[in-house]
């Protein structure tokens, strides 16, 4: 009797296991989301995506500072729900990315992917020069190029070049106080000579920028030597005795807040102090640009393109000139050093005078101007300049 009851029992038993374990299966936690993929773009913006669950489940955001950058609405929840995320602004150029996590306290998880593009990044057009405009001398009166009668001619230069900003080269204390007029009173200067430890004097240098666009708010300059900070002669020999130095400024755009760094040399006519001090200009760059800003440098480099001194520069910036005779879009003779000599074949003279760039700038044309007045050039070098789009950093 015993023995039959307990095998009546049996089936009895195995249907509640089996139960059980159905009962196991459907409680088993699940989760799943839509859509597991996400963009959005650089501005302030929501965004959502759905959970489908059976389960007690909560929201995080492992990995990066992805919690500096989205706020879900909701952390927690349990069976199906919308999650809606605040996403905000990203100021900087460069996309950024996130994992967003939807887990169960059983281990099950789902996943969203959110990509936010980066913002658009803000540009303007600079045109760069430089022009050595010639320190006075009384020999060059003789053949009609004296400084009182290359100052109207180069007030006319300033406005048919148009520069935005550039680098000047071989000014006198006179020069120093006449040229603001000269150029019309549209640009500030800014002087350095490397004859002196506190950068005032003769034969100077310097960088110019149109007043009403341009901000300089930082600004530096340098000797080409072993002591960068300290004047020192580096040109002696069959030239005779020369300081040379550069000057650098960081210039910012009024209107887009974009900022240039800009460095100006009058590099040494000796050629074996050009070439073993043209590594401090790269020095220089790295020690006063370390936010890495659109970086030019310009100036009368007294050193042709294949001289060494030229080849030092090109490892740290790019020749304008160079980069832009591969697409034509260069005008203009070669040659800038003319030497007052109105007959001369520029195509044929030294191109000593340059335009480096490097960083986030393009450049869209270069020019160099051979244009005289009244039959007379306005210095014994040309004007060169390059157009460049500018862009904004991070």
């Amino acid at each position: 009797m015993v023995r039959e009851k307990i095998m009546n029992l049996i089936p009895a038993l195995a249907a509640v296991l089996m139960l059980s374990a159905g009962c196991a299966r459907e409680v088993q936690e699940s989760i799943t989301v839509e859509p597991e993929q996400l963009e959005v773009g650089a501005d302030l913006s929501t965004c959502e995506f759905r959970v489908e669950a059976n389960c007690p489940w909560t929201v995080s955001l492992p990995g990066n500072a992805a919690g500096d950058w989205i706020l879900p609405a909701t952390r927690a929840g349990s069976g199906s729900a919308t999650v809606r995320l605040r996403v905000f602004r990203n100021g900087s150029v460069n996309e950024r990315n996130a994992r967003i996590a939807v887990s169960s306290p059983g281990g099950a998880v789902a996943a969203v992917s959110l990509k936010q593009a980066g913002k658009e990044r803000g540009s303007v057009r600079i045109r760069v020069g430089s022009f050595n405009v010639r320190i006075p001398s009384a020999a060059d009166s003789e053949h009609g190029d004296g400084w009182q009668e290359r100052k109207p001619r180069l007030a006319q230069a300033f406005k048919d070049n148009n520069f935005d900003v550039f680098g000047i080269q071989e000014c006198s204390p006179q020069q120093q106080s006449e040229l603001p007029v000269v150029a019309g009173g549209a640009y500030d200067f800014w002087f350095f000579s490397p004859y002196s430890q506190n950068g005032v004097g003769k034969s100077a240098q310097g960088i110019a920028y149109r007043k009403d666009k341009f901000i300089l708010s930082e600004r530096h300059f340098f000797w080409a030597c072993d002591t960068p900070d300290v004047m020192t002669t580096n040109d002696t020999g069959s030239n005779g005795t020369y300081n040379r130095g550069g000057c650098c400024a960081v210039l910012t755009h009024r209107e887009t807040g974009i900022s240039l760094f800009v460095m100006n040399s009058h590099g040494c006519l000796n050629s074996g102090p050009n070439q073993t001090y043209a590594h401090v200009y790269v020095d220089m760059e790295k020690r006063y640009n370390k936010a890495g800003l659109p970086s030019v440098f310009v100036g009368d480099m007294n050193a042709s393109y294949t001289s060494p001194a030229s080849t030092t520069y090109r490892t740290w910036w790019q020749d304008s000139y160079e980069v832009l005779s591969q697409s034509g879009k260069i005008s203009g003779p070669t040659g800038t050093y003319n030497a007052f000599d109105p007959a001369r074949d520029m195509n044929k003279a030294s191109r000593i005078d340059f335009v480096y760039f490097r960083g986030p700038l393009e450049p869209l044309q270069y020019v160099c101007n051979a244009k005289k007045y009244d039959g007379h050039y306005p210095s014994d070098h040309l004007p060169i300049y390059c157009d460049f789009e500018v862009f904004s950093g991070d």
